[in-house]
């Protein structure tokens, strides 16, 4: 028993009904969602839920990659009505989505190398506070951060994934002077 428990005096109530208090708890609450959503008109499926789902999938069908060299230089988008609303490239818009999909992916990978350095650190700090623990052995934690050392120094796709594919294929990859790619 919790003390928050045993503070609110719910020490003596046996532990189903504090459950079924519990399961009655979050269904007011989602009623209580549910009838803020409806009385300010959001609970709909929207205009044509129908029409916008094959809509969806039509428009799924074909990557939008292709637009980037097929696509049609001026899009114009319309409302119910007819009025224009906006004229696009859709050249121009598929190399900007690209572009900001190449920028997103460089970041990933920062962060991921970043990550990777802050973990080890992270690891050489409790191998260093547990390193006399009577129950730890402390070289676990040393070999978790010379792990993701590792993930700091080599890059990535010398073994799995599209990168070990076309690293394989391109002529004297092996030879291209990370630190540790003589492992591969």
């Amino acid at each position: 028993m919790s003390t928050a428990a045993a503070s609110l005096g719910l020490a003596r109530v046996p532990g189903r009904l504090r459950f079924l208090a519990l399961v009655v708890g979050y269904a007011l609450l989602v009623a209580l969602c549910l009838g803020t959503f409806a009385a300010q008109g959001e609970l709909s499926t929207g205009r044509n839920p129908w029409a916008n789902l094959v809509k969806s999938v039509g428009e799924f069908s074909r990557p939008s990659l292709f637009d980037l060299w097929f696509g049609e230089r001026r899009v114009e988008y319309r409302s119910d009505d007819g009025k224009l609303l906006r004229v696009e490239d859709r050249r121009a818009a598929e190399a900007q989505f690209i572009g900001a999909l190449g920028e997103a992916t460089w970041t990933t990978f920062r962060i991921a190398t970043l990550g990777s350095l802050l973990g080890a650190l992270m690891a050489i700090n409790l191998w260093l506070g547990l390193y006399s623990a009577e129950h730890e052995w402390p070289w676990t934690y040393m070999f978790l951060a010379i792990i993701q050392v590792l993930f700091v120094i080599d890059p990535p796709g010398r073994m799995l994934g599209a990168d070990a594919l076309l690293r394989r294929r391109e002529p004297g990859a092996r030879r291209s002077g990370a630190p540790l790619s003589w492992i591969t």
